[in-house]
């Protein structure tokens, strides 16, 4: 079953293959307890628990896991800052971790160093893609942008407030 409309749509459909074009992995793919192993895994927690100032950690349900497909725009995100896509949660850290290295010619996200200190911006719903918010400012693309270049299981811990996009 993957995630449509206002409800689930039957995996196999063409809305479903709509889905995977944009990198959205099926609902059953990202509730698998396997990929909850890598959010519950002892360092990373410990870790987040330092981060964050606290000893409870609450993940995001389902998680948001995504994958790049090659030659597909539509599965590219645009520059946005997650507190747009979460604006249920008060206070958070977004967690990244590559399954595959990325950098170079596959994918993996780019990022404006310290964009996070502006807190958070206005965005729209972009003109191209199905995503629901993009930043406002096009001068973010101006800025000095870095693409990260990481290998499997590397963690970026980022600001909800960062302004960062998906590369292809």
């Amino acid at each position: 079953l993957l995630p449509g409309g206002n409800g689930y749509r039957q995996a196999g459909t063409v809305d479903a293959l709509e889905h995977l074009e944009r990198g959205e992995l099926p609902l059953e793919v990202r509730t698998d307890p396997v990929l909850k192993t890598v959010a519950y895994e002892e360092g990373l927690s410990a870790l987040l628990k330092v981060f964050l100032g606290t000893e409870t950690l609450y993940m995001h349900s389902p998680p948001s896991v995504r994958a790049s497909v090659p030659g597909r725009v539509t599965s590219l995100v645009p520059w946005h800052q997650d507190c747009a896509y979460n604006p249920h949660l008060a206070d958070f850290v977004s967690v990244w971790v590559p399954l595959v290295s990325v950098g170079g010619d596959c994918g993996g996200v780019r990022i404006v160093p310290r964009s996070h200190v502006y807190g958070a911006c206005g965005h729209h719903k972009p003109v191209f893609g199905p995503w629901s918010c993009a930043v406002d400012d096009g001068d973010w693309c101006k800025n000095e942008s870095h693409h990260l270049y990481m290998d499997p299981c590397d963690v970026l811990l980022f600001h909800p407030c960062l302004v960062h996009r998906s590369e292809p």
